[in-house]
């Protein structure tokens, strides 16, 4: 809710549903996945968020609202949980898809990090679809380890600085579409991606390629 560069985006209403919802609503639809938990801020304004939690069934976490590695790490030994995939709240075409086949890749693999949504070294993914995931040890190693705030406001930045660590998983969508970046960060993003869910009348169950076929027209959507 206290986002610097849009403030409440959360419960800004793209068509008949909150940002929240819609990714919520998408999440819902990934079948390799076991709970869905909103780690938010102790700040009173996100317990506002509770209320879109309790009616979609999905779990509600108050954190630290400046350390996120330290939220993310009270809310993994909460749930006492394997594997985290972190899921942006900004994105509402996250897709079902591609967190399915970042989970199953990330499980068959050795790996302790992978991803299939970011482009900053030029891996070539459409951002705003998929994700990131990583184990609990290397979440606890993390959580010891970072002493530079900045890397603990971002949780995995300590490993897109070291590079070692960065394991690129698998994407179903074309090359053709990589290019492609939506995310609700400003006044904007919320605007044009209002305009284009009305005029093609898409909902939480659009599949991505059709959102992928709509977005591409727009120049402002690609990186």
């Amino acid at each position: 809710m206290g986002s610097s560069r849009l403030p409440k985006k959360t419960l800004m209403k793209i068509g008949d549903i909150t940002l929240l919802e819609w990714v919520i609503l998408r999440l819902k639809r990934v079948k390799n996945s076991k709970k869905i938990v909103i780690a938010t801020t102790k700040n009173p304004e996100d317990f506002k968020i509770k209320k879109i939690a309790n009616k979609h069934f999905v779990d509600f976490f108050q954190g630290d609202e400046k350390n996120l590695l330290k939220r993310f790490f009270d809310v993994s030994k909460k749930y006492n949980v394997k594997n985290i995939v972190r899921i942006c709240a900004d994105n509402p075409f996250i897709c079902p898809l591609e967190i399915d086949l970042l989970i199953k890749d990330f499980v068959s693999s050795k790996y302790k990090y992978s991803f299939n949504d970011r482009d900053y070294r030029n891996f070539k993914f459409a951002d705003g679809f998929g994700a990131e995931i990583f184990n609990i040890t290397l979440l606890r190693y993390l959580y010891d380890k970072v002493y530079a705030m900045n890397e603990k406001e971002h949780v995995t930045l300590h490993l897109w600085n070291k590079s070692k660590y960065l394991s690129p998983s698998l994407s179903n969508i074309p090359l053709k579409y990589r290019s492609i970046s939506i995310d609700v960060n400003y006044k904007k993003d919320f605007e044009k991606i209002s305009y284009y869910v009305k005029k093609f009348k898409l909902n939480y169950r659009s599949k991505t390629s059709e959102i992928l076929k709509v977005f591409s027209k727009d120049n402002f959507f690609k990186k």
